[in-house]
């Protein structure tokens, strides 16, 4: 990353300036959505309204979208050959600021995504209109992302190039909850928003949850923004090797061809009741070649009709069973048979779709990379940081709650047998955590660092839609520092906390508590537990009080104090068992009920998990029935603008 100016000289952005913004002349989606970003922020910023086209206009500051070779009007700015070199990519960002016009470009990836453009008009929007990308709230109500109004802005003649991301695997893991879920949900677009602009590049989910996007019409809105998609999870295979046939393949497997799944110790096949098909671990025989002729046909099909899939999962599902019983599979452990199946299965996918990728999970006692066995390069190895001794300890800032131990062993060991081998994280804590505030940012960029000394890809954090606000900087600064691992957790801190205008200094302040509190003394489900009683709380809640009142009458910046404080409070005063019947206070029903956004459809982006309990394998919610007081008229924390 640098940046170097040109010239003593500045130029100047003034209210109601003739402007343009000029794309490609055949622009991609994502440098289409670059320039209608770009023309929203200046409006909202200064009043702009720029007109987009595909020539530069005389008499009129031009901003320029896309680089040389995707835009000739580029070239004004710098060569094809000097701008390769600058910026050589992926996803690299080049921004040039002139007396007469702008270049905001992208490298040339030549993949088709070309998101390092739209990446460029979120930097400068952040950089040089002061922006703040860091939040959303539901929709009408003043709160999350802070766009400053001028009449007018000088900024330096200069240039800002980030060459290249420093990870290329910053993902986002998509549930819904826990289990099979309903992904409609009104935050969906202001979720999708904030990943691309806060560089989460991915999105690993659920193939019913993917395919509910589509018909939702969401899939246009997922490639404008360059985010690829990862389809598969626990429904892969359920769809593609469905026990008793699906909408896709109507054949039931489980009957009609019993040998394709695992040989039980008592000589039968593992067969599920028809409503009960999550279950079995590697549920199916991994060295049933046919099976896996049969799963790659049906996988193949599949893709055909949605192209926008760049990868697919085939993970075992949840829980512990023992191995295959057959001939094939008995000898092995379960991770020899299971990459002997990824192996053969990735290798018949690629014959018919040579650019999608396969991706395998190292999880619970399916870990250890097999010794003598070689990894397709077309597989993709995702640790989990759920291993054969537990969940992975957090929020220790030299990163030793990953490094040194058998998660960063296991990721060297795969990342000598293949290209692509990335971490699979839980920054929201495990769903038994119930959202509650998990402080870890300060660990991240150690953790990054180490990463690309590794020559590991990167990786995945789980995040939803209902639960931003839980652990606000987490997940801000995750795919950030991936993106960039010289931004500091301090760096990012101060960027973030513009969300809160003159009470940014007390936030800060707070964050910094945060973090100096949890230090690795706890795993991930029990770190937030850890939190909450060691945490200076008296000290935290005078901080917000005096952060609320320095805001003044800066409504986005109060309610962005009142959600940040809103999700501390409920971390401390949830009740701790996840069992119904626990004594709730009305304080958590009021927020349960009016800011929720966990098994609802709408809400402010924050997760209170009233009597979160597990029944039936899934997690329920129970609300609390009576009347309880109207917050909103006693305490100035509800009292949203």
């Amino acid at each position: 990353m640098h940046v170097c100016a040109h010239a003593p000289t500045k130029m100047k952005l003034y209210k109601n300036m003739p402007t343009a913004i000029v794309l490609p002349e055949h622009p991609m989606p994502t440098e289409q959505f670059a320039a209608e970003e770009l023309a929203k922020y200046l409006t909202q910023s200064l009043a702009i309204s720029a007109d987009i086209t595909d020539k530069v206009m005389e008499g009129v500051y031009s901003f320029v979208i896309g680089c040389p070779v995707r835009n000739a009007a580029a070239t004004a700015f710098i060569g094809a050959e000097e701008f390769a070199a600058a910026c050589p990519g992926p996803e690299g960002i080049y921004i040039s600021i002139g007396e007469t016009g702008t270049l905001i470009a992208g490298s040339e990836d030549a993949d088709n995504i070309n998101r390092g453009t739209l990446y460029g008009v979120y930097e400068y929007c952040e950089r040089y209109l002061n922006c703040c990308f860091g939040a959303y709230i539901k929709e009408g109500v003043p709160g999350g992302e802070v766009v400053p109004a001028y009449d007018e802005l000088t900024l330096p003649n200069e240039v800002y190039c980030k060459a290249k991301c420093d990870l290329t695997a910053r993902g986002a893991i998509l549930q819904y909850n826990n289990w099979v879920w309903d992904a409609e949900h009104e935050l969906n677009a202001a979720f999708f928003d904030y990943l691309v602009k806060n560089r989460y590049n991915s999105i690993s989910t659920w193939v019913g949850i993917y395919e509910q996007w589509q018909d939702m019409g969401l899939l246009p809105e997922l490639e404008k923004r360059g985010l690829t998609v990862g389809a598969g999870h626990h429904h892969a295979f359920t769809t593609w090797l469905p026990p008793y046939g699906n909408k896709h393949f109507s054949t039931r497997y489980v009957e009609e061809y019993p040998e394709y799944f695992r040989l039980q110790e008592d000589g039968t096949r593992w067969k599920p009741d028809e409503g009960d098909i999550f279950g079995g671990q590697i549920a199916w025989c991994c060295h049933n070649m046919e099976m896996i002729d049969t799963l790659a046909d049906n996988i193949s099909i599949w893709l055909d009709k949605n192209p926008m899939v760049r990868s697919f999962g085939f993970p075992p599902n949840d829980g512990k069973a023992p191995v295959c019983c057959c001939d094939g599979c008995k000898d092995h452990t379960k991770m020899e048979n299971y990459l002997f199946f990824a192996n053969n299965l990735i290798e018949r996918v690629q014959k018919r779709h040579p650019l999608v990728l396969m991706g395998i999970g190292a999880y619970s006692d399916l870990h250890a990379c097999p010794e003598d066995m070689d990894v397709h390069p077309g597989l993709s190895v995702d640790q989990s940081v759920w291993g054969g001794n537990g969940l992975r300890y957090v929020g220790n800032p030299d990163g030793s709650g990953f490094i040194g131990t058998e998660f960063d062993e296991n990721m060297e060991a795969f990342r000598k047998k293949c290209e692509r081998i990335t971490c699979s994280e839980y920054h929201m804590g495990i769903y038994g955590n119930r959202h509650r505030v998990m402080p870890c940012a300060d660990e991240m960029q150690t953790m990054r660092k180490y990463f690309i000394q590794k020559g590991y890809s990167g990786g995945s954090t789980q995040i939803e839609c209902f639960n931003v606000w839980n652990n606000l900087l987490n997940f801000y600064c995750y795919a950030r520092v991936g993106y960039d691992v010289e931004q500091s957790l301090d760096m990012q801190i101060k960027a973030m906390c513009r969300l809160f205008g003159k009470g940014a200094p007390y936030v800060e302040e707070i964050l910094r508590i945060y973090e100096d509190t949890v230090n690795g003394e706890e795993r991930i489900n029990k770190a937030a537990i850890w939190f909450r009683e060691h945490v200076d709380a008296e000290k935290v809640y005078d901080l917000y009080e005096k952060a609320l009142a320095a805001t003044g009458d800066d409504k986005v910046a109060a309610n962005n104090v009142r959600m940040m404080r809103m999700a501390f409070r409920y971390s401390m005063i949830d009740p701790e068992l996840s069992v119904p019947g626990d004594p709730i206070s009305d304080e958590i029903i009021y927020m349960a009920r009016n800011f929720n956004s966990y098994m609802t459809k709408t809400g402010y982006g924050i997760t209170i998990a009233v009597n979160y309990y597990l029944k039936d394998n899934k997690f329920n919610i129970r609300m609390p029935e009576g009347e309880v007081p109207d917050l909103s008229k006693t305490d100035k924390w509800y009292q949203f603008a």
